[in-house]
């Protein structure tokens, strides 16, 4: 039986540097297709939520009540990109834990363009 890890705990068990989405999934809130799906005043309020609060934002593709609870939290590659380094939790992981860059779940023919490591 997989093991259900906390929303927040993005915390790689094997390197101990913080999972980060090396690219954006299909439904993410910074895609329009995503904010559509859950909503631009929803997606801003989550956003503003965590950037005031210093956190991260795991990934709703990767919670462990979403679709995939095997694949373990993992921050969202466009909260990453746009607010990491803006928060607290995100300067900690850059500069002191370190992260590590991880694909997304499911299916995806699309390829990561970061240049850092990337695991599944």
């Amino acid at each position: 039986m997989a093991e259900h890890r906390h929303p927040a705990d993005v915390i790689d068990r094997d390197s101990g540097h913080v999972r980060v989405l090396s690219r954006q999934c299909t439904t993410c809130i910074f895609r329009p297709a995503g904010r559509g799906l859950f909503g631009a005043s929803r997606v801003d309020e989550v956003i503003r939520r965590n950037v005031d609060s210093g956190a991260l934002l795991t990934c709703h593709s990767t919670l462990p009540y979403g679709p995939y609870p095997e694949f373990g939290p993992a921050v969202c590659a466009g909260f990453w990109t746009r607010h990491g380094l803006a928060t607290a939790a995100g300067r900690i992981a850059k500069f002191m834990l370190g992260i590590v860059r991880v694909a997304p779940p499911g299916p995806s023919s699309e390829t990561d363009t970061t240049g850092e490591e990337v695991t599944r």
